[in-house]
């Protein structure tokens, strides 16, 4: 047979992969050994070529990727939900700011969703939600328990490779069982001594949400990985604060902590930086300063 077929992996068992490809068929596929060894390692997520040798149809080739996260091992993301619960776990915004810093550096698009919003005064949630109004990040409150949020969430995922982000115990696993009931996910539960979560998911795969939407499942996928970003560029990474970059007295080597006539900390005066925004870019900056040795 000479006929090759083009897709995503979609997921890796024992060996194989499944491969699917435009029009919604899954192919169970080999790797060459060759590729394997020049190319590395192949990842869920991958564009791939496949041709047959023989019966078998084989990955001949992988596209360049646009990105690719190692914890967990995913290729060609386009978005990242991250998936933060109200109560039950309480919210760690910080992880949350981290969270959103790595998915700037990836060139990731962040998306915020706000679970479990059934357990909290409605007056806490639209607080919580203020927190990033003057940011572009799209932000969902729901509950996986009422079902509320799950439309514009399933709105948000068209047309798109995403992933979910965030502590254990927040209702990934629900929160994708609502998006597509026939996955049937494993949902853990919230552990009443420690107050998370247990992992539930053991392998990465791709959900197929609809034609063009996918989802990835992860194991315990707790942080996107990191980009070496220096001190002095970290402000850049914060919607609110790039309007004003530059006007500062010190210009661009301005850190925006301790110098005078800082035009971010102007903000703060005028709510368009929220004051706990501010407070986790400080600690993410002591940070990167100790890592470079400088001192402040």
């Amino acid at each position: 047979m000479s006929e090759t077929i083009q897709g995503i992996v979609i997921r890796g068992v024992a060996g194989f992969f499944e491969v699917i490809n435009d029009q919604g068929e899954v192919f169970q596929v080999g790797a060459r050994g060759k590729l394997r060894r020049d190319g590395g390692e192949l990842l869920v997520g991958d564009r791939v070529v496949c041709s047959y040798e023989g019966e078998q149809l084989m990955i001949s080739q992988v596209f360049p990727r646009r990105n690719r996260l190692l914890r967990p091992p995913v290729a060609n993301i386009s978005q990242v939900v991250l998936v933060f619960s109200c109560s039950l776990p309480e919210p760690n915004w910080l992880l949350l700011d981290r969270l959103l810093l790595m998915a700037e550096q990836q060139e990731i698009r962040p998306i915020i969703f706000l679970n479990k919003t059934d357990l909290v005064p409605s007056a806490l949630t639209q607080q919580y939600i203020a927190v990033y109004e003057h940011t572009d990040y799209l932000t969902i409150t729901g509950s996986t328990n009422t079902g509320e949020g799950i439309g514009e969430l399933r709105q948000a995922l068209q047309e798109a490779i995403s992933v979910l982000a965030g502590p254990s115990g927040v209702g990934k696993s629900s929160l994708l069982n609502h998006l597509n009931p026939s996955w049937k996910l494993e949902v853990g539960d919230v552990s009443a001594r420690l107050r998370r979560g247990k992992h539930t998911t053991r392998q990465v795969q791709l959900l197929v949400l609809a034609r063009g939407s996918m989802v990835a499942d992860t194991p315990g996928f707790y942080s996107l990985e990191s980009a070496a970003t220096p001190s002095r560029s970290l402000a850049s990474y914060y919607p609110e604060m790039r309007p004003v970059l530059g006007d500062c007295y010190f210009g661009s080597s301005c850190l925006h902590y301790k110098e005078n006539d800082c035009a971010v900390k102007d903000l703060l005066a005028t709510g368009a930086l929220p004051q706990q925004r501010y407070n986790n870019y400080l600690i993410l900056l002591e940070e990167m300063l100790q890592k470079e040795g400088r001192n402040r």
